[in-house]
C-alpha cells in the first residue's frame, strides 16, 4: 500500500500543502499592484463597483479590453474586489491565492478520475489508493512551483488562474463521464461530459481566451487514454463527431475568415518590435525555457519582465535558435512514439504543446510571460508521476519515494517563499528584477519609476540622477519605445530644470519611423495630461509636432490614429481653446474609429456647439446602435436633453425673432 489508509492521514496531508501553499504566498500578498494592473485594472471605471445594479455589473463585465472577448468572468471578480475592499491590493492577491487553492483542488480532482481510468482493469482498493497519491503529487508539486507565482502575485493574472481553474474542473467532469460510459452508466456519463464541454468551458473561456482550449486538451486525454472506448457503436460514433466538429469548425471558420484573420494577426505585430517570423522562430526557445524552469526553477533567471529574452531572426542566427527548433521537434515526436507504449508521458507532452498552443503561435502576444505556463506544467508534472508511483517501478522503496517527493515539494516551496518575499515590496522587487534582468527595458524603467517616486516625495539631486540613469538606460535599451523619453522629461521639470531639447527630437522620431506601437499613446496621454495641469512646460508646437508624428506613421494602426486625433482635439480644445483646430480632429478620430462611442459624443458635442442639430441627432441615433451593452447610456441620454433643450431654445428665438419682424 503506497499511501495511508486512514482517512485522518489523508486529509492531515491534504490540508498540510494547503496550508504551506498558504505561509509561502502571505509574503506576497502585502505587495502592490504591477505593470499591467494599472490598465486593466486600476485605470478601469468599471472596475469601481459602487452598487448592485444591473448595469453597473453589466458595465464592470463587459469593460475588458485584453481580449476579443473582453474575458468579462475575471473582470467581475475585480469588480467585486473593488465592491468590498476598494482597491486594496492585499484583497486582490488574496482572491487571486484563494483562486490558486481551488485550482488545486480542480487538479486533484483530475488527475485522481484520470488516473482510476487509467488503471481502471486493476484491483479497485488499490488503484484508488494510487490515484490518490499521484493526485496529491501533482497537486501539491504543482500548488507550489514557482513558475505560478506570477499567477498569483500579478493581479490581473486572475485571467489566467480563473480560466485554468474552470478548465481543470471542466476536464475533471469530462474523464468522470467518459468513466460512467466505458462503466455503462451512459446517461450519468454523458450529463457529466456535457457539463465539463459546455458550461464549465464556457466559463473558461470567458475568464481567458485560453479556455477554448479545454476541447483539445480533452482530446488529448481521448487519444491516449479513454482512445475511444465505448459500450456500444452509437456512443463511439457520437465522441467521433463530436470531436471531429472541434477540428472542423475551427478549419472551416479560418477558411471562410482567411483574410480578416490574416489582417487581425498581421495589424498585430505593428505594435511589437518583432516581427512574425521572429517570434515563430524564438518561440521554440522560449518552450525550452519555460520546460528548463520547470524542472529547475532558478529565482534569478524568473521574473515579471522577460523582454530581455533573446529575439532569433533565422534559423542559423546562432547555435541556441537550431537546437531549440530540434528539441521541441524531438520532444513532439517522443510523445507521439509514446502514445501506445507510455500513454500518460504521450498526455503529458501533448498536453504542454496543446496548452502553450494558443500563446506561443502566430499571435501577437509578447514573447514570454511565466503565467503562460499555469496549465501546461500540470501535464508533465503528471506524467512525472503516475510513473514515479508504479508499483513495477521498485528500484527505491516506498518510503524513499515520499522523502524525495517531499525533498522537491519542499525545494520548490522554498524558491516560491523567496520570490513571494521579493514581490512583498514595490521597490525591492524592482531592485531584483533589474539585477536579474540588466537588459530589460521595462525593469529598468519600473527601477528609474521607483527613484521618480522617492524623489517626489524627498527631492535630492541624487535621486533624480539615479531616476534618469535608469530612464535613459531603458531608453537606449528600446529603440521604439517613448515612455523612458517621456519619464526623462516629466523628470525634469520636477527638478525644476529644462529637459534636454533632443528627448522631444528622439521621441518624434520613435513615433514616426519606428515600429507603431499602441503604449507609446499611453505615454503621450501622459504628457499631454502633464501640459495641460501646468506640470510639463514644453512649447505647444512641441505636443502638436509629437502627436502629429504618431499620426504619420505609417504602420500606426487604426486605434493609435484614433487616439491621436483625440489627444489633439483635447489640447486644442482644453489648452489652447482652439475650437476650428480641434474640430477636425474630433471628426478625424472617429473616421479612424468608427465603433467607438466615447469618440462619437465628443462629435455629438461638437455639433451641439456649432449649433448643427442634425448631425448631431444623427450621431446619437449611431451612437446607441453601437452602445449594445448599454454601457454609455446615461451620457447619451444627457446628450440627448441638451440636444432637446438646444432646439427648443432655438426655437424660441426664432419666434421671438420672428415676432420682431412681424412689429
Amino acid at each position: 500500500m503506497i499511501f495511508p489508509a486512514s482517512t485522518v492521514s489523508r486529509w492531515f496531508a491534504s490540508l498540510l500543502v494547503v496550508f504551506i501553499t498558504i505561509a509561502i504566498y502571505a509574503p506576497g500578498l502585502h505587495g502592490d499592484f504591477e505593470f499591467d494592473d494599472g490598465a486593466n485594472i486600476l485605470d478601469t471605471p468599471a472596475i469601481k463597483l459602487t452598487s448592485l445594479s444591473r448595469q453597473n455589473i453589466l458595465d464592470a463585465a463587459t469593460s475588458g479590453k485584453s481580449g476579443p472577448l473582453g474575458r468579462s468572468i475575471s473582470m467581475l471578480s475585480f469588480a467585486a474586489n473593488y465592491y468590498f475592499t476598494q482597491f486594496d491590493p492585499f484583497f486582490f492577491k488574496l482572491t487571486n491565492l484563494l483562486v490558486h487553492l481551488l485550482a488545486g483542488i480542480g487538479v486533484y480532482a483530475f488527475i485522481f478520475s484520470l488516473t482510476l481510468a487509467i488503471y481502471k482493469n486493476e484491483d479497485r482498493r488499490e488503484v484508488v489508493f494510487r490515484a490518490r497519491v499521484v493526485a496529491l503529487t501533482t497537486a501539491a508539486v504543482w500548488l507550489v512551483h514557482p513558475l505560478n507565482v506570477t499567477s498569483v502575485l500579478y493581479v490581473v493574472q486572475r485571467m489566467t488562474s480563473l480560466s485554468a481553474l474552470f478548465t481543470f474542473f471542466a476536464l475533471a467532469c469530462y474523464v468522470h463521464g467518459r468513466r460512467k460510459i466505458v462503466e455503462n452508466q451512459t446517461k450519468r456519463g454523458l450529463i457529466f461530459i456535457i457539463v465539463g464541454l459546455g458550461p464549465l468551458t464556457a466559463l473558461a473561456t470567458l475568464s481567458k481566451e485560453n479556455g477554448a482550449l479545454a476541447p483539445y486538451l480533452i482530446l488529448c486525454i481521448e487519444l491516449t487514454i479513454f482512445r475511444f472506448a465505448s459500450p456500444n457503436q452509437g456512443l463511439k460514433n457520437f465522441l467521433f463527431f463530436v470531436f471531429a466538429l472541434l477540428i472542423l469548425v475551427p478549419v472551416g471558420a479560418t477558411f471562410f475568415n482567411w483574410d480578416r484573420l490574416v489582417s487581425y494577426v498581421a495589424g498585430g505585430y505593428s505594435n511589437r518590435e518583432f516581427s512574425l517570423m521572429e517570434r515563430l522562430l524564438t518561440q521554440p526557445h522560449v518552450l525550452m525555457f519555460y520546460l528548463r524552469l520547470l524542472i529547475f526553477p532558478n529565482a534569478g533567471l524568473m521574473g515579471i519582465y522577460h523582454d530581455d529574452f533573446p529575439v532569433s531572426s533565422s534559423l542559423t542566427q546562432d547555435w541556441l535558435t537550431l537546437a531549440s527548433v530540434a528539441a521541441l521537434f524531438a520532444f513532439a515526436l517522443f510523445g507521439v512514439a509514446m502514445l501506445r507504449r507510455a500513454p500518460a508521458v504521450s498526455l503529458g507532452v501533448l498536453w504542454f504543446m496543446v496548452s502553450h498552443s494558443m500563446e506561443s503561435s502566430v499571435i501577437a502576444l509578447e514573447m514570454v510571460h511565466e503565467h503562460r505556463n499555469y496549465l501546461p506544467i500540470v501535464g508533465p508534472i503528471f506524467a512525472v508521476a503516475i510513473y514515479f508511483w508504479r508499483e513495477d517501478f521498485d528500484v527505491i522503496s516506498t518510503r524513499t519515494k515520499w522523502f524525495f517527493v517531499s525533498t522537491i515539494f519542499l525545494a520548490f516551496a522554498a524558491v516560491t517563499y523567496v520570490r513571494s518575499v521579493q514581490w512583498s515590496n514595490l521597490v525591492d522587487h524592482a531592485a531584483i528584477e533589474v539585477h536579474n534582468h540588466p537588459n530589460s527595458e521595462r525593469a529598468n524603467y519600473q527601477m528609474g519609476r521607483m527613484y521618480f517616486l522617492l524623489n517626489s516625495n524627498t527631492p535630492t539631486a541624487e535621486l533624480a540622477a539615479t531616476a534618469n540613469e535608469y530612464f535613459l538606460r531603458a531608453a537606449e535599451i528600446s529603440k521604439g519605445n517613448i515612455y523612458p523619453i517621456i519619464a526623462m522629461i516629466q523628470l525634469a521639470y520636477k527638478a525644476r530644470v529644462e529637459p534636454d531639447p533632443t528627448w522631444v527630437a528622439m521621441a518624434a522620431q520613435r513615433l514616426q519611423y519606428g515600429r507603431a506601437w499602441a503604449p507609446n499613446i499611453g505615454a503621450l496621454a501622459n504628457l499631454v495630461e502633464c501640459q495641460m495641469s501646468q506640470y510639463c512646460k514644453l512649447a505647444d508646437d512641441d505636443i502638436v509636432a509629437l502627436l502629429g508624428a504618431a499620426l504619420a506613421n505609417p504602420d500606426a494602426t487604426n486605434g493609435m490614429k484614433g487616439a491621436a486625433h483625440a489627444l489633439l482635439a483635447e489640447y486644442y480644445l482644453r489648452k489652447l481653446k482652439s475650437l476650428e483646430l480641434g474640430a477636425p480632429h474630433i471628426v478625424g478620430a472617429v473616421e479612424a474609429e468608427p465603433d467607438r462611442v466615447d469618440f462619437r459624443l465628443e462629435l455629438i458635442r461638437l455639433f451641439l456647439v456649432v449649433g448643427d442639430f442634425t448631425s448631431a441627432r444623427s450621431e446619437l441615433e449611431v451612437a446607441r446602435k453601437l452602445d449594445r451593452w448599454g454601457t454609455y447610456g446615461a451620457k447619451l441620454e444627457t446628450e440627448r436633453l441638451r440636444l432637446e433643450s438646444a432646439q427648443r431654445s432655438r426655437a424660441n428665438a426664432d419666434t421671438i425673432d420672428g415676432r420682431k419682424t412681424v412689429n
